[in-house]
């Protein structure tokens, strides 16, 4: 059996993007849609006694980013994210079926856990700080990770049935 070469004769790498089914696109689309995530203000303090007047603004509380609120919780989130480009990147730039598989179950745990750790955040946030548009995009990536490499993972054992 010979086995199919991951580059082209002349060095190149074929990158098809039509090895990508939903599965893939969910997982790599959630991971950089979390990696965003991790930079945008996850928890805050607002300030429930100002009322905005013209030409006066309310005092902004402070807001804290996935990398200040977490210390521990930030980097498994971010592995997971790093784990669900990397499935689609996988997926694209290899003609072989085993990698893109072995890459989804691996990034379906991974997914799971951050989905888990997310969701646990926004029922109990941090303190008495209240929620801001991080976290919930946070919670949408990591559960489109979850999702997309599950999806992954059973498109190809259904396909392999046939």
């Amino acid at each position: 059996m010979r086995a199919v070469p991951t580059a082209l004769p002349d060095g190149r790498f074929s990158v098809k993007t039509s090895r990508l089914d939903i599965g893939d696109w969910l997982a790599g689309a959630g991971g950089l849609l979390l990696l965003v995530a991790l930079f945008v203000p996850w928890f805050g303090r607002d300030d429930p006694y100002c009322v905005e007047i013209v030409g006066v603004d309310c005092p902004q509380g402070a807001s804290f980013d996935a990398w200040q609120a977490f210390s521990l919780v930030d980097v498994i989130l971010l592995l997971a994210a790093a784990a669900g480009i990397a499935m689609a990147v996988i997926a694209v730039a290899n003609a072989k079926t085993d990698l893109p598989i072995t890459s989804a179950a691996m990034t379906v745990p991974l997914g799971l856990l951050a989905t888990f750790l997310v969701a646990y955040r926004v029922i109990d946030p941090v303190g008495d700080l209240s929620r801001k548009a991080g976290l919930w995009l946070g919670l949408i990536g990591a559960a489109s990770i979850t999702y997309g490499s599950w999806r992954s993972i059973r498109d190809e054992r259904s396909a392999a049935v046939l």
